[in-house]
């Protein structure tokens, strides 16, 4: 048995994706929104090549969530920033006034501060996700590949099926999670 925790709003994408490589998923909840996912698989053999696309997949499902929240916590950062400063500089003017020598100039440069972050901000989050779509794009495929290349494997694997299906054309063939393997250890 083992245990992944999901951030809040990927539980779908992570149950998903487990489930398609054969793991059997319960859920609990975790602190801060997350989901903690608890997985099990049902006994069968378990080869190297299984575990290799389990780790490139968990992989991609961490990097997607990390990915699709940078925008969002660059422009909060940007917007916090302005407002530390603008806090600041009116702090200065504050304690300045009190000490009998009132000044301007530091509650202008903190309200400037504090309205070019909040102008900013929105545009910075349109510029980051902008710049993290090709990467998103990168690891969705990564999941894609995974999931299919295991469907492939089982449906190989199973003693049921005609043996003429296994070496059709289009159909799967012993090869297929090899090279699947080498494209993602490529990556």
């Amino acid at each position: 048995m083992r245990t992944i925790i999901a951030p809040r709003g990927y539980e779908p994408l992570y149950r998903n994706t487990l489930e398609q490589l054969q793991w059997t998923t319960s859920t609990t909840k975790a602190p801060f929104g997350a989901t903690r996912l608890l997985l099990q698989r049902p006994a069968r053999t378990h080869s190297d090549t299984n575990a290799l696309f389990e780790r490139r997949a968990e992989r991609a499902l961490a990097r997607i969530a990390a990915l699709e929240q940078h925008p969002a916590r660059t422009a909060f950062t940007l917007h916090l920033t302005g407002s530390a400063i603008s806090f600041s500089m009116l702090t200065i003017s504050i304690l300045s006034a009190i000490a009998g020598q009132p000044l301007l100039a530091p509650v202008f440069i903190g309200a400037a501060a504090w309205m070019v972050a909040a102008i900013a901000a929105p545009s910075v989050r349109v510029w980051r996700t902008r710049r993290v779509q090709h990467g998103l794009h990168a690891e969705y495929q990564a999941l894609r590949v995974c999931t299919l290349t295991q469907r492939i494997a089982d449906t190989a694997q199973q003693p049921d099926q005609p043996s003429y299906l296994a070496s059709a054309p289009g159909g799967p063939t012993p090869s297929a999670k090899v090279n699947a393997a080498v494209v993602l250890q490529s990556q």
